[in-house]
């Protein structure tokens, strides 16, 4: 009898607990930062949660090396994370963009058939990136829904950044041309 009360007693705690969080065990609404903790050199990264009081709530794990590093800024909207991992130091060539529900913490992830990617933003539809390789960038547009990704080249230009506001995608870029001279342009699409 004392065995089925305390079957009982953690079958109650479990849908107790559950029904305030998700399956992380997490409680999102106490959510108040989120810090990425990554490595270059192992394939496990982390985005440790803190509430108000700065006091540690959980945290997500995510087998992705360099996730978000310094120079490749995540981005939030609609409660929505996106953020870039880069892969292993030796080789930075994941090709991946994460989207992360700070809701319910659900993970999804778009496939994007470029490395180095960084500049991240988005639309309601679409998750644009940039890149650089060989003396050319690369802005990549990947349909949330179908992954579908279009891309275009910019030669002998480099896109620093990537903005979408008023339903324009304004792409921040130098020209170097064969003097060595630097002239900056705002590319809009």
């Amino acid at each position: 009898m004392k065995k089925l009360i305390c079957v009982l007693l953690v079958i109650i705690s479990i849908f107790a607990f559950t029904g305030c969080h998700n399956n992380k065990g997490i409680d999102t609404n106490k959510i108040s930062v989120g810090i990425i903790e990554t490595r270059g050199n192992i394939s496990k990264s982390r985005i440790l949660f803190l509430d108000d009081q700065l006091k540690e709530i959980g945290s997500l794990p995510l087998d992705y090396a360099n996730v978000g590093e310094s120079f490749e800024k995540a981005l939030v909207k609609d409660n929505i994370l996106y953020v870039i991992p880069k892969g292993l130091d030796a080789k930075k060539d994941e090709k991946t963009v994460l989207e992360i529900d700070l809701k319910n913490l659900e993970t999804n992830k778009h496939t994007i058939n470029q490395i180095a990617m960084y500049g991240i933003t988005v639309d309601d539809n679409n998750i644009y990136t940039a890149n650089n390789i060989n003396g050319s960038s690369y802005i990549n547009k990947c349909n949330k829904k179908t992954d579908k990704t279009d891309t275009i080249e910019l030669k002998s230009v480099y896109i620093s950044n990537l903005f979408f506001a008023d339903n324009k995608l304004f792409a921040f870029a130098e020209l170097i041309n064969d003097s060595n001279i630097r002239t900056s342009y705002i590319y809009v699409y």
